[in-house]
């Protein structure tokens, strides 16, 4: 957790700025993180009001990391998934100058229900028209394989043009180089194979 400074040494940097003077200096002497001091006297310009707010005694709880706190964080992690506490917190610092412990950030990120998982690598080109047009036509290509027919029979496409008759080459080939060789028509079996396999002058 950050540690909490009181009313007047708020009240001491913001006057030092208000008048123009080194409110860094003022800062140092009164053990106010340099970063903290920043961000009152960035907000107190920013809205004009170099008035130091008054510690608030009762009431509902003063929490650490507010709405617009945690909407920031949510902005940071639909940019980067990847980042851990640590450096959640650091962002934290560096952009609003609050100063909180890790499980701060982790209960707040609870509560809006991040949880940590596995990555899903998710390219940006995986959707672009032509990537569509590509997936569309592959599966064009595969359902043309497919077809309609009653359970325990087959789906026939008697529009397929039947193919030619196969055509084998039978050659003999020596040192010398092929000895003999002829091309045959039709299924090729063991007849073929020995009939061949004999050297014909």
């Amino acid at each position: 957790m950050g540690k909490t400074y009181t009313h007047q040494e708020r009240a001491r940097v913001l006057e030092a700025a208000a008048e123009g003077r080194n409110w860094r200096l003022v800062a140092l002497h009164n053990e106010v993180e340099l970063e903290t001091a920043r961000h009152w006297v960035q907000r107190a310009r920013k809205t004009g009001d170099f008035t130091a707010p008054l510690d608030r005694r009762g009431g509902s709880y003063n929490r650490k990391i507010e709405e617009h706190h945690l909407e920031y964080l949510e902005e940071c992690l639909s940019e980067n998934c990847h980042l851990t506490l640590r450096e959640m917190q650091d962002r934290l610092l560096e952009e609003f100058g609050i100063r909180v412990g890790v499980q701060t950030v982790r209960a707040n990120l609870d509560g809006r229900c991040f949880t940590l998982k596995k990555t899903h690598r998710d390219n940006n080109y995986r959707n672009t028209p032509e990537n569509k047009l590509k997936r569309q036509e592959f599966a064009i290509k595969l359902l043309q394989s497919y077809g309609w027919s009653k359970a325990g029979t087959r789906a026939v496409d008697f529009n397929t043009s039947s193919k030619g008759r196969n055509i084998h080459v039978i050659a003999t080939i020596s040192r010398e180089g092929v000895e003999y060789h002829e091309g045959r028509f039709g299924s090729f079996d063991n007849a073929a194979a020995n009939d061949g396999s004999e050297y014909k002058d």
